[in-house]
């Protein structure tokens, strides 16, 4: 039996510079599960790039300005709970799933 690796991979943040993904080495890559962000509501958030080899997305706290509920994590750093908003997080999220 042969063993293989699987990276789950940010779909990143640079949405709002017109950044996508497929400019990324690793998320066009066959053994690479490329996440992005969505909203409570499952539109694609402003910061989360979109593109062809985006496989998953996980739910994120997506805009202030629209009132969206946030999405809370535990933060090691501060001894508390953070709400978050960036693709890094939310593909730790995935991990679970996967």
């Amino acid at each position: 039996m042969q063993c293989s690796t699987i990276y789950v991979w940010a779909a990143g943040n640079g949405r709002r510079s017109s950044d996508e993904c497929n400019y990324d080495g690793y998320a066009n890559w066959r053994g690479t599960i490329l996440i992005g962000a969505v909203s409570w509501k499952g539109a694609l958030v402003w910061y989360s790039e979109a593109c062809a080899a985006l496989l998953g997305v996980t739910p994120s706290s997506g805009d202030a300005t629209r009132k969206d509920p946030d999405v809370v994590t535990s933060d090691l750093m501060n001894g508390g709970l953070e709400s978050v908003s960036i693709t890094t997080t939310h593909t730790i999220h995935s991990n679970g799933i996967i």
